[in-house]
């Protein structure tokens, strides 16, 4: 089972106790998915969880019996057909305009019904640990639905997927909070605990990535340093420096192959890696000034 599936099985286990909120249900079922040859309403569904549990949907409203046509092959979507006038009402004004979708809003759970139709219908979210998205592609009416959600939600981005509009989220706040307005708590928690996860590994690596880069500006002055050195060495110059200067100068040299802490260690008398760093810096200053 899907990350989306099992998402959809928490919300397919009930109906909502009040009639308004059981109707908002269903309008979000219709908003996304149904389509109305005069009274005759077609509906294109999908989910083991979700089709049975929109005839459950549709008895307990219309009281009526709704005809599955079965899905051609595996997979895919079914389509759900049955006969009403208030359904078909519902459609037209609709498609008129998106707000009329709110106008039937009786009370306060009516909207989180409404979002939850849309959401079994057309939602697909991907598990959080692998991405932080929610898709929704709906059959019919997406852009009325994009309109609807830059007015009760975030307006999503938009795209193109095999010849249909597609809606989507990206942010951890959109696809969090569109779940927590759902009622699904333990969704909500699930994407913020990704979302500080990803953000202490993202921290931890551009420490580790700047502690790296330091380490290669060093090992390279380092490195550089001792090309000028050997050469000074060879051609007897390296007096040019004061005698602390000197002193780390044939350290350096004897001991090419340690780091700057374990020349710091060493060093008589005792030099902190900072100080030994400055040394360095003041070398390179005085060889580059003097065009050695």
């Amino acid at each position: 089972m899907s990350y989306g599936s099992e998402i959809k099985a928490q919300l397919c286990v009930d109906l909502p106790r009040q009639p308004c909120c059981r109707k908002a249900l269903l309008m979000g079922f219709l908003l996304t998915a149904a389509t109305a040859r005069e009274t005759e309403i077609s509906v294109r569904l999908s989910g083991e969880e979700v089709v049975p549990y929109f005839l459950k949907l549709t008895q307990a409203v219309y009281h009526l019996e709704p005809r599955v046509v079965p899905r051609r092959g595996a997979g895919g979507a079914v389509t759900v057909l049955f006969s009403s006038k208030s359904a078909a009402e519902y459609l037209s004004e609709i498609e008129k305009d998106y707000q009329n979708v709110l106008k039937g809003m009786r009370c306060k759970e009516c909207r989180t019904y409404l979002l939850r139709g849309i959401f079994l219908s057309c939602g697909y979210p991907a598990a959080p640990e692998k991405q932080l998205r929610l898709d929704f592609l709906p059959p019919v009416r997406a852009r009325s639905l994009a309109a609807l959600f830059e007015e009760v939600f975030y307006p999503p981005h938009t795209a193109v997927r095999a010849g249909r509009e597609l809606l989507y989220y990206r942010s951890r706040e959109q696809v969090g909070d569109f779940f927590g307005l759902l009622g699904l708590k333990d969704v909500y928690f699930a994407y913020q605990d990704e979302y500080i996860k990803r953000d202490i590994s993202n921290q931890t690596n551009r420490q580790n990535n700047c502690t790296i880069r330091n380490l290669r500006r060093s090992t390279d002055s380092k490195s550089k340093l001792l090309e000028h050195l050997r050469r000074l060495q060879r051609e007897d110059k390296l007096s040019l420096f004061d005698e602390e200067l000197k002193a780390t100068a044939l350290l350096l040299l004897e001991y090419p192959e340690y780091s700057l802490s374990q020349l710091a260690a060493i060093m008589v008398p005792h030099v902190t890696k900072s100080g030994l760093n400055h040394r360095i810096t003041k070398m390179m200053s005085i060889i580059k000034d003097k065009k050695l």
